[in-house]
């Protein structure tokens, strides 16, 4: 599933750049979100390298030696944003539908008595969940269109933080994640080849079953997937006590 994943991005990365030719473009971190508590979100991610709540799993695993004790946080939030498009085809600063997202995430960490300076803890985060949304575009072949993407990353962690001294700590964090992703390009035109197109057109519809209920559609419900692997390490040194 990796392959058709893959593949189904590259295709529709391409035909986005070559037929709906954006002028200009603006990025984001992509599903790394810097906010993934509300003590992190509201320090406005300057607490990504040490926060004291369990969503240093997901960030900085080190930072899990700041908890004492026992922490269980619970994070719910909703993500909207705010699109326009441009092009050379009449469609200027056209509006996206403003789809609100939910996103949420749990986290469990302790600091284990039987070992000085080790804590422990595990979370789920939801690091996707998000797309754009254009309807009725004009198109290069004359016709009105709409275009989509939706993409969705959840992730389950294991953390584990060791305090060397009172200044330095070490972690690392191991994870394994689920992905899908829903894309219509164009769905309702296609074209015959012709010399400046020899190819031909026809629209990518991809099943958007995912991108339902503000993102909360079931797991693998018809949309390209996979299942990826990782690790996080980090280390945190305290300037101040």
């Amino acid at each position: 599933m990796t392959l058709i994943v893959r593949t189904v991005v590259f295709f529709y990365l391409l035909l986005t750049s070559t037929i709906l030719t954006t002028s200009s473009v603006h990025a984001i971190n992509g599903p790394q979100l810097i906010g993934f508590s509300a003590e992190s979100t509201a320090l406005a991610g300057s607490g990504h390298v040490a926060i004291a709540d369990t969503s240093a799993i997901n960030t900085n695993p080190a930072a899990l030696s700041l908890i004492q004790g026992t922490r269980f946080d619970v994070t719910a939030g909703a993500l909207q944003a705010f699109l326009h498009h441009s092009d050379g085809f009449g469609n200027n600063n056209v509006a996206g539908r403003n789809n609100v997202y939910a996103l949420g995430n749990l986290g469990f960490a302790t600091r284990l008595a039987s070992v000085p300076g080790l804590t422990v803890g595990t979370g789920i985060f939801t690091q996707g969940g998000f797309g754009t949304d254009f309807r009725n575009l004009r198109t290069a072949f004359g016709t009105r269109d709409d275009t989509t993407s939706f993409f969705r990353y959840l992730k389950f962690a294991i953390g584990l933080s060791y305090e060397a001294n009172e200044k330095l700590s070490f972690g690392i964090a191991p994870s394994i994640g689920y992905a899908d992703i829903a894309l219509r390009l164009l769905p309702g035109t296609s074209a015959l080849p012709s010399p400046g197109l020899p190819n031909g057109f026809a629209g990518l519809d991809i099943r958007d079953r995912c991108a339902r209920n503000g993102g909360l559609g079931g797991l693998g419900d018809q949309c390209p997937s996979d299942i990826v692997f990782g690790v996080k390490v980090g280390a945190m040194y305290r300037v101040l006590p």
